[in-house]
């Protein structure tokens, strides 16, 4: 039932992303689960392909990599605004860590 909830919200993100990027069909999405969601990779694989039929995403392809707490994130991936720590002089790069719990779409492909 968890990863039911899940991959509802998550349909929808990605059904507005292939939207909004033109794609008329999905062939693979690469999902970065925080290992310590509790979402088993084959269930979540399973309500989105049923969420999925008669959409863009419907032969989708899921693949997923784990994420554990301290893993490095980019900016994009943890939906930060900026690269630096705000007030921050520093020109480097702001270096984001994964707690654990995070649900990131990181690629997803198609036509």
């Amino acid at each position: 039932m968890h990863e039911l909830g899940i991959a509802k919200d998550l349909f929808r993100q990605l059904a507005d992303a292939a939207a909004a990027h033109g794609m008329r069909k999905v062939d693979r999405v690469v999902l970065k689960l925080g290992i310590l969601t509790g979402i088993e990779h084959d269930h979540l694989a399973e309500h989105l392909a049923e969420e999925a039929v008669g959409s863009a995403l419907a032969e989708a392809r899921y693949e997923f990599l784990d994420l554990a707490p301290g893993d490095e994130l980019s900016p994009e991936e943890s939906g930060a605004a900026t690269a630096a720590p705000p007030g921050s002089a520093d020109s480097a790069p702001y270096r984001l860590r994964a707690t654990g719990f995070e649900v990131i779409i990181a690629k997803m492909e198609g036509r």
